[in-house]
């Protein structure tokens, strides 16, 4: 990770970042389902074949199949809707909308809600922050504020990898506009989601969203930030690892 942020990061790691909400506040504050069936790509083929059957038992029973599978049936699942056409197309476009309801925005609902560990486990990038963090307070609030600023990015590296340099470019743009347009509330919670998500293993920033990074690790404000935030060691333990 420093090496895609080297001077900036070693500066952050040096004097500690702060944690907007309660995370930026200065002092003075994968996904997995269990008991559910985990199919191989044969079985998960023969059920959307099945979706097309003559007998309407088949049909049902195909479809109950489907929308009882893990987050592992994606790729499969997203592959065939994006060939197939038709109503079989409508078919599986409706039983991805609701897997990926029930594998990210019902366990992020949940998590808000109950913000521990438990339910942190369940949702995209918080092994990462696990990892460098800890099971602690201070990891729980900073992840649950990188959530709430950027479901998108989160939603996007657990469904949609390679769609992520495009998304980052779009939202870093957006971050480095809402910026220089001044306002009380820097997105410091944003900028930590694009960094986190930015410098996961396989994603690459293209264009200008390394330098748009940047410039907000560098904006004054965030700097200010970084002297008083009540999180800032777990802010230094994501930003240089």
């Amino acid at each position: 990770m420093l090496s895609r942020f080297p001077v900036i990061l070693l500066f952050i790691a040096a004097v500690g970042c702060p944690t907007s909400g309660a995370l930026w506040a200065q002092e003075s504050e994968k996904p997995t389902v269990s008991g559910e069936a985990k199919a191989n790509a044969d079985e998960i083929e023969t059920l959307i074949a099945n979706l097309e059957s003559p007998d309407f038992n088949v049909r049902n029973s195909a479809r109950a199949s489907l929308l009882k599978l893990d987050v592992s049936g994606f790729a499969i699942l997203s592959e065939a809707a994006a060939n197939a056409q038709g109503d079989l197309q409508i078919q599986l476009t409706t039983i991805l909308d609701r897997l990926q309801s029930r594998w990210f925005e019902t366990p992020l609902q949940d998590f808000r809600s109950n913000p521990d560990v438990v339910h942190a486990a369940k949702l995209p990038g918080w092994e990462k922050v696990r990892r460098v963090v800890g099971n602690n307070e201070s990891a729980l609030v900073v992840y649950r504020e990188m959530l709430d600023a950027e479901p998108r990015l989160f939603s996007a590296l657990q469904f949609n990898p390679s769609g992520l340099p495009a998304i980052l470019l779009e939202r870093s743009a957006a971050i480095e506009k809402q910026m220089k347009s001044g306002g009380e509330q820097f997105p410091a919670a944003s900028v930590l989601a694009l960094m986190t998500v930015g410098t996961e293993p396989g994603v690459r920033l293209v264009g200008a969203s390394q330098s748009h990074v940047n410039s907000a690790l560098s904006h004054p404000q965030f700097l200010r930030l970084v002297k008083n935030g009540i999180h800032a060691s777990a802010i230094a333990a994501i930003t240089s690892n």
